[in-house]
């Protein structure tokens, strides 16, 4: 009877994996030893389907394309004897059998697949169900930024969508911040081939001017789904200034994988047109009214519709790109150095703090009322 190579040998290069290489081997060279079989994989060495080891094969086998940033890591993370030992259903498995199991479902399941990993990681099992329902669809994150203190507290938002496959654009107004500063952030994300991207952008006073001028500037993409955030600081959103109001817009839509896919999953197929936190429906209204209007109707919508709707929608949500372009091309120009008074103290300046306003109205007034998924 043969005894079971060794997992490790000390006369035996460190990337040669006797046990894993014996595995894709034929049935008459599984009783060979630790030291044979690796001469009998000098003797193939040449052969492009001969692997040392599951680290080798990975390599091989995973798509950059598919994984992007990512197929590195995972080659040299990756433990089969770990995986089939942690995972009762695999245990009678052989090496090779492991690893394409993973390649084909354990990458994309909650599965532990490391003895050191107390946490399991979900990301991919999620971009499976993206992949499902939503194949090849493009996500793209527009950050205002201002306040880089604030941006700082929406890393993990944007880590969960970037590890996604999200690109992150973020539109800094704040001339103090430095380049430095702004190229250190994009890179904490941590997402190895998404192209992270930041534009300097001139300050009106509020979010609304730098979205626009970002679809002005064609930056904006033009399918797939589109995340508008921004960081938010004043004194009439509660004594911590904001905060709490910004995870409770942010939580239900990109607070986690599974929220990512549920927002994805209504704005693609036609399904939505924005998908929006209940809380910015419940926020009040603030905007100063007649300007509100005449934005209405420059959109050539129903202003005695939209009297009876009082809402506050545009600070953060994500919408279809396609909407989004259809809204901003029948917007047309705008001239956001205008003033007015008018509104709340906070919300009556500024002509963003109403035309953002519109959005709720375009939407359900031009694609209809079940256009906007309000969640919790």
């Amino acid at each position: 009877m043969r005894s079971e190579p060794s997992k490790s040998h000390p006369l035996l290069p460190s990337e040669f994996d006797a046990q894993f290489y014996l595995s894709t081997c034929s049935k008459d060279l599984q009783s060979l030893d630790p030291d044979a079989a690796y001469q009998h994989f000098r003797s193939r060495r040449g052969d492009q389907n001969v692997f040392p080891s599951a680290s080798a094969f990975l390599k091989d086998k995973l798509s950059d394309s598919k994984f992007p940033g990512d197929a590195k890591r995972i080659c040299v993370s990756f433990n089969w004897r770990d995986y089939r030992d942690l995972n009762e259903d695999l245990r009678s498995l052989s090496p090779l059998e492991v690893v394409k199991h993973y390649l084909a479902n354990g990458i994309y399941e909650p599965r532990q697949i490391l003895s050191s990993a107390r946490l399991l990681d979900r990301r991919f099992a999620v971009q499976a169900k993206l992949d499902r329902v939503a194949p090849d669809v493009s996500i793209q994150v527009v950050v205002h930024c201002y306040y880089y203190d604030i941006l700082c507290g929406l890393h993990l938002y944007l880590r969960t969508l970037a590890r996604l496959g999200a690109k992150i654009l973020v539109l800094v107004v704040n001339d103090r911040i430095q380049d430095s500063v702004m190229d250190d952030f994009l890179g904490s994300l941590c997402t190895g081939g998404s192209n992270h991207e930041w534009f300097r952008m001139t300050n009106y006073g509020e979010d609304w001017s730098s979205f626009h001028l970002a679809f002005q500037q064609g930056l904006l993409i033009k399918s797939g789904v589109i995340y508008k955030i921004q960081t938010k600081k004043s004194a009439n959103l509660g004594p911590d200034g904001g905060v709490a109001w910004t995870d409770e817009a942010l939580q239900p839509i990109c607070g986690s994988y599974s929220n990512v896919f549920d927002t994805t999953e209504l704005l693609t197929h036609g399904m939505r047109s924005i998908v929006a936190s209940s809380l910015c429906r419940q926020t009040g209204f603030g905007a100063n009214k007649n300007m509100l209007y005449d934005y209405l109707e420059q959109l050539d919508l129903s202003v005695d519709a939209a009297r009876n709707d009082s809402f506050c929608m545009g600070s953060m949500f994500a919408a279809d790109a396609g909407f989004l372009h259809r809204y901003f091309s029948r917007l047309g120009q705008v001239d956001y150095k205008q003033e007015s008074a008018g509104g709340t103290k906070f919300c009556g300046r500024y002509v963003g703090h109403a035309i953002e306003r519109t959005i709720y109205y375009f939407a359900s007034q031009v694609d209809g009322s079940q256009a906007v998924a309000w969640v919790d």
